[in-house]
């Protein structure tokens, strides 16, 4: 309630951090607040989650990732993030798909921090990912850069292959190519140096 009443900022940012103080305790209270509120305490809620952690708030931050308000859609994105694990990659996996370019770059983006295997196919896919309309190139940099984060090794092969290209009808973009190097120089085995 207070939430809703404050005015100022900085008031919301207080009250959301001694929320936060109560940790695992407030998760089914904060939930509960999440539907039904301003866009501007769902967001806090969503927020409060994420400092909190833990598979309760993963189930219910994976709901918010469809708000209609795209503040609301980035906190959540971050909030799994920040929650972290397997479980939490899981559920921005299942989202990517449907979620808008904005989105989908802040989900790409949150993977490669994450640091969680799981999402290597998809990161993949949108590195490969070869047409006359390739991928937004912000999107494929993202990629290139958490696989490199990742450092599984069949990633290289991609990243090579990126970082190579000079057919006419197939060459990468040079920055494209930079972020391939930049990437490979996470692995430390002697292919990524060769390449």
């Amino acid at each position: 309630d207070a939430l809703e009443e404050a005015d100022e900022l900085r008031f919301r940012k207080a009250i959301t951090r001694i929320i936060e103080s109560f940790g695992s305790r407030v998760v089914k209270k904060v939930v509960g607040r999440m539907y039904g509120s301003s866009w501007f305490v769902t967001r806090n809620m969503v927020t409060i989650l994420g400092e909190i952690g833990g598979n309760d708030s993963i189930d219910a931050l994976g709901n918010m990732v469809a708000h209609n308000e795209i503040r609301v859609r980035k906190e959540t994105v971050k909030s799994l993030s920040k929650c972290g694990g397997r479980e939490s990659a899981i559920c921005l996996i299942e989202k990517f798909d449907n979620a808008d370019k904005d989105l989908q770059r802040l989900i790409i983006f949150s993977l490669g921090i994450m640091d969680e295997a799981v999402a290597f196919p998809i990161l993949l896919k949108i590195v490969q990912k070869k047409s006359f309309f390739r991928t937004e190139p912000e999107f494929r940099k993202e990629a290139i850069h958490a696989i490199g984060k990742l450092q599984i090794k069949t990633g290289i092969s991609a990243l090579e292959e990126i970082l190579t290209s000079n057919n006419i009808f197939n060459k990468e973009r040079e920055d494209i190519r930079m972020a391939s190097a930049q990437s490979l120089a996470y692995f430390t085995d002697e292919r990524s140096i060769h390449a």
